[in-house]
């Protein structure tokens, strides 16, 4: 970093001040004005798109911050105090003005004014132990890491769960087609005249960086070491002209407009490209224009620039599924991703294949090779299951539900037409652990929730159940809460100009995103522990109140005492039928459970401001808030990680591949916000039984499964690559939501992968 950071940030700074009268939107838009496109990376002589060289966008540290994604809040922020620190010590002479800036951005912060102006109701629910603050007084230290230290749920930030563009009408109108389209808008709606105005700056936000992209890659073209070089600068060159004034027209052209806008706008989410771009790719190959080999090559180098450009939970890219026009097109670029896929081997973009009885089964057969190769993409998704479900689940007609898309976490959204508010975590497992210790910590007997009776009064399984599901359901309730008034209370902030240049129905409503103008804006919960929660009602009722083997108060002393002295007794409980052996008494009872967190869930939203309430079983959350969570009945310990999602805990499942995907296609089908379904499959078993496997899967997926992550290697990688990480680094796996390089996890969610079965 040099002064310039410095520099940017009184620019910006001054420019929110000057524009502290207007809307949310248009001074949101002057912001960005100051922020792109100087802030962006430089090309250098060896990118084909211009973008290349992004590296996580930002060429200098932007000091200030209204995009989404930063520290994962949206709104403005402050992106790194250390920076502002260091650099006051490298310029002393201005660390007068970056204490300033410092102090201003302290109370002006969007989430510090959530926090300061929340409700008392709701502030005590967001912060049940109270507010956790860094040294400089601006995040919220988020996760607690140790027993005594759990809450029931909550929300941390300001996110806005992941936005999927329209990009397919940036691409059929292009910029000049845009900012007639709202200018066409504006006349007839002048009463929103701010509002457009922010977009129209966007736009010529988009142009500027075009252009400034534009000189540096004429300029580059003269000087490049070699013909190749040479020859790709200047076709980036005439492609950032056109792009100014006109609509892209070859697969190239329409690729670069797309990098372009994620770069400033920073959605780093995809979606239904082979939609987006079937038809371009089609036409290039028919034309000439490319080759099967030349369109082979692009792709990759396309999938290498969005590597660069997104965040490993987020960069979805999907393909397959009902709903495409132009089926054949979308179809062709589809195996081009999977090729592509394959190729270039990283853990970005996150290729998801959506599947339906009836789809090309080339394409899922291209992807079980894929899958094979250790490419862990992609992730697969049945529609058949989906769409009603999400018909169901966020209210909405069938045509919307059809464009439903997986987050980074797998939680759904409905592309471009969507907006949940920022996401919430519900502790299941730790909710029954209040319930066992009326309403209190099973650590530390802090209390937590609502006390729901002594243990004695619980003295059948049903009266347990009862209390549980109360109490699940006063947290549902407390958590919606939570989603309308962080909504309400951002809009007052944040524009998300940028963004809402590119969602429905924001230009034709004239307002922004979080201002009204999304067709659907509702609020998802990411469900934790749901696994764990069904094993430990399991062995609670077959050994409290069916076997009679202990007291409900002698089994809840066994748990307080950490199994200490009790190694027999973690025996029984671990012992009990467990999810993931197509088991009908642990299946059962997580089925009924499942059916009332969505069907309250879904209860609950309706009677809200918001368009719907799901709750997902998603993330890597079982490993991150596992160490907050005191022993469970189903025998783990205190502290250790839950189960991630809907996957059975790791080494459980010990009755074989397919009773675990009978089980997990016995779930919730309907009225959820998404499902993950982690797996290992040993290379071996997929490429000498690849018509076997593909026959199982297609066989899973009409039982009612939902999802699958495969993550695929041979035997014995894991443990070769812990002894030597530098000749694995390839090796990719699917933690849950999200995919890293093996090596590169910390050393309990490498353990976590390595119990699984491998099948």
């Amino acid at each position: 970093m040099d002064e310039r950071s410095i520099d940017t940030a009184i620019r910006i700074t001054n420019t929110y001040k000057k524009y502290s009268g207007v809307s949310p939107e248009l001074r949101e838009a002057k912001v960005l004005e100051c922020i792109y496109p100087d802030a962006l990376k430089p090309m250098s002589h060896t990118d084909f798109f211009a973008g290349d060289s992004a590296d996580n966008n930002h060429a200098f540290e932007i000091l200030v911050d209204c995009a989404p994604y930063t520290h994962s809040q949206v709104g403005y922020t402050m992106k790194s105090i250390k920076a502002l620190r260091a650099l006051q010590s490298k310029y002393p002479s201005r660390a007068a003005e970056l204490e300033e800036i410092i102090d201003f951005w302290k109370e002006e912060s969007t989430f510090r004014k959530l926090l300061r102006d929340a409700p008392s109701d709701v502030h005590k629910y967001q912060f049940p132990r109270g507010e956790q603050y860094d040294s400089e007084g601006y995040y919220r230290d988020v996760e607690f890491s140790v027993p005594g230290a759990g809450i029931l749920s909550g929300s941390y930030d300001t996110r806005i769960v992941g936005l999927m563009p329209d990009y397919q009408k940036l691409l059929k109108m292009g910029l000049v087609g845009l900012s007639e389209h709202i200018c066409s808008h504006k006349e007839k709606n002048p009463s929103s005249a701010e509002f457009y105005d922010s977009l129209l700056i966007c736009v010529n936000i988009i142009r500027a960086t075009l252009e400034n992209f534009r000189v540096q890659a004429a300029a580059l073209a003269k000087s490049a070491p070699s013909e190749d070089e040479r020859r790709n600068l200047g076709r980036c060159e005439r492609t950032l002209a056109k792009l100014q004034c006109g609509k892209p027209e070859t697969l190239y052209e329409a690729m670069q407009l797309i990098i372009i806008y994620n770069l400033v706008s920073r959605t780093e989410n995809y979606g239904r490209l082979d939609v987006a771009l079937g038809d371009y790719l089609a036409s290039d190959l028919q034309s000439g224009e490319l080759c099967e080999k030349g369109a082979g090559d692009l792709m990759c180098r396309f999938w290498q620039t969005l590597s660069r450009i997104g965040g490993p939970h987020d960069s979805r890219l999907i393909i397959g599924g009902r709903g495409r026009k132009n089926e054949k097109n979308a179809d062709l670029f589809a195996l081009y991703a999977i090729e592509a896929t394959i190729r270039t081997h990283d853990i970005k973009p996150v290729l998801t294949l959506r599947w339906y009885d009836g789809q090309d089964p080339t394409l899922l057969r291209r992807a079980l090779v894929a899958i094979g190769e250790g490419c862990i993409y992609p992730t697969l998704y049945n529609d058949d299951v989906i769409v009603p479900g999400v018909v169901e689940s966020m209210n909405v007609p069938y045509e919307d539900a059809l464009n439903y898309s997986p987050l980074g976490c797998g939680e759904l959204t409905l592309q471009h037409c969507c907006a949940g508010s920022p996401n919430s975590t519900v502790r299941f497992l730790k909710i029954l652990e209040t319930v066992l210790h009326e309403g209190r910590d099973g650590a530390d007997g802090y209390p937590l929730g609502a006390s729901r009776g002594r243990l004695c009064d619980f003295d059948t399984y049903e009266k347990l159940e009862a209390a549980l599901f109360a109490e699940i359901e006063r947290v549902l309730r407390e958590d919606i809460k939570l989603h309308i008034w962080n909504k309400k209370r951002t809009a007052r902030e944040y524009g998300a100009v940028m963004q809402s240049l590119l969602t429905d129905d924001c230009i034709a409503r004239g307002k922004s995103i979080f201002g009204g103008g999304v067709r659907y804006f509702g609020a998802n919960a990411e469900g934790f522990g749901v696994t764990n929660l069904s094993n430990s009602l399991a062995a609670i009722k077959k050994l409290v109140y069916e076997n009679k083997e202990y007291t409900l108060e002698e089994y809840v002393n066994i748990l307080d005492s950490n199994f200490e002295g009790h190694e027999a007794d973690r025996k029984r409980f671990l012992g009990v039928a467990k999810y993931g052996n197509d088991d009908g008494y642990v299946d059962a009872l997580k089925l009924r459970l499942e059916g009332f967190i969505n069907e309250r869930a879904h209860a609950i939203g309706l009677e809200s401001e918001l368009d719907y309430f799901t709750v997902a079983n998603v993330n890597p959350g079982g490993i991150i808030i596992g160490p907050t969570i005191a022993a469970s009945a189903d025998g783990r310990k205190c502290a250790l990680p839950m189960s991630l999602g809907n996957s059975p805990t790791p080494g459980s499942d010990v009755s074989g591949l397919t009773a675990m995907l009978a089980s997990a296609a016995n779930s919730s089908h309907r009225s959820n916000g998404g499902y993950v379904t982690n797996m290992n499959m040993s290379r071996e078993t997929i490429k000498n039984n690849t018509a076997a496997v593909e026959g199982l899967f297609i066989a899973y997926f009409k039982m009612g499964g939902q999802q699958l992550n495969v993550n695929c290697f041979s035997r014995g990688d894991l443990e070769k690559a812990l002894e030597n990480p530098e000749a694995y680094r390839n090796l990719i796996v699917r933690v849950s939501g999200y995919s890293a390089r093996f090596t590169e996890l910390d050393p309990i969610t490498q353990k976590e992968i390595m119990q699984r079965t491998l099948f």
